[in-house]
């Protein structure tokens, strides 16, 4: 009864849909305590369908395998399928179609990349400055409308070393008399956000004058982000506000937004946030927006690394996402 027992279970085995079961025989029986008794238990497990459940691991995920339904809206709208090679014109043509865009770039990891190479640290602001010249001549040649490298933050100045702030400030001075007067030839618009008053006097009578040189230019807004943070760009805005009418005793959004470094300028508020280094955090760049909040982007690159392909990559993932309604 042995041997055919066990015949009849390794049958029902491949069988799932047996019709019936087999008798379970005494386990109290002496003829039945051999290698061939099955309790109630394993002949359940045995018998019973277990279905295979999907391996759901980030590779299956991103090649739409096995993707439940919160999956599939992240990669849905978060995780647009990106290939190996986006050339320039595609890209253009895509902005074309949408119509134009504001780019905010965070130029983060500078410093790290200088230190990855053995170098000091604040070389890697040094490092930066080819990066952004290129990022700034493909953002013209996409056909975008505003960007804004944010250049300098209020922390940059007011929350370093003398020294460092100093660094900070040489360079600055060697990137504007180097490539400004270049994009002012090509046909770009330069201006600026942020608390020009953190600067000294000759930096500020520079960028000022290469605004006023370029104001009647038609080509890309270049917008620099300079002692700029949207905590100090709110308080700079009640401040004109109450300033413009002192007997005010209630302040709207509205009456401090149209007081905003960019809606006073008339400058495109950004559709696209992009942040190097890998880093997912704003760092006090939320710009201040009456509109619905903006998407962002993390590019894993320190800036130094940061290419026109990296570039194009990450305003294509722009462009590719499906936007959820809401703000």
């Amino acid at each position: 009864m042995g041997s055919e027992y066990h015949r009849y279970i390794t049958r029902v085995q491949y069988r799932i849909k047996e019709p019936q079961h087999p008798q379970v025989p005494d386990a109290t029986d002496p003829n039945m305590l051999n290698n061939n008794f099955i309790t109630p238990g394993q002949l359940h497990k045995r018998t019973f369908h277990k279905p295979e459940f999907p391996n759901y691991t980030r590779e299956n995920i991103f090649r739409k395998r096995y993707i439940t339904p919160g999956q599939h809206y992240k990669r849905l709208y978060y995780q647009p399928e990106v290939p190996k090679t986006i050339s320039q014109q595609l890209v253009r043509s895509m902005i074309k179609k949408q119509g134009d865009i504001s780019v905010f770039v965070i130029a983060d990891g500078n410093g790290r990349a200088a230190v990855s190479q053995g170098k000091e640290r604040h070389i890697g602001h040094e490092m930066a400055i080819a990066p952004l010249f290129n990022i700034i001549l493909e953002a013209q040649a996409l056909g975008i409308d505003t960007l804004i490298p944010w250049v300098l933050s209020v922390d940059n100045i007011t929350g370093r070393g003398e020294s460092e702030v100093e660094h900070f400030f040489q360079m600055l001075r060697k990137g504007i008399s180097n490539l400004i007067p270049t994009l002012i030839e090509i046909g770009m618009k330069i201006d600026m956000i942020g608390n020009i008053e953190l600067l000294p006097e000759n930096l500020q009578e520079s960028i000022l004058q290469h605004m006023d040189d370029s104001k009647s230019n038609t080509g890309m807004n270049l917008v620099l982000g300079v002692g700029y943070s949207a905590k100090d760009d709110i308080l700079r805005a009640v401040q004109s506000a109450l300033h413009e009418d002192s007997a005010v005793t209630y302040l709207t959004e509205d009456s401090i937004f149209q007081h905003t470094d960019m809606r006073r300028k008339k400058i495109r508020q950004p559709d696209l946030l992009i942040r190097t280094s890998g880093e997912i955090r704003h760092s006090g760049a939320v710009i201040p927006s009456d509109g619905p909040g903006i998407p962002f982007v993390s590019a894993q690159e320190l800036f130094p690394d940061y290419t026109p392909e990296s570039f194009r990559r990450d305003i294509y993932k722009y462009l590719r996402r499906q936007r959820i309604k809401g703000r």
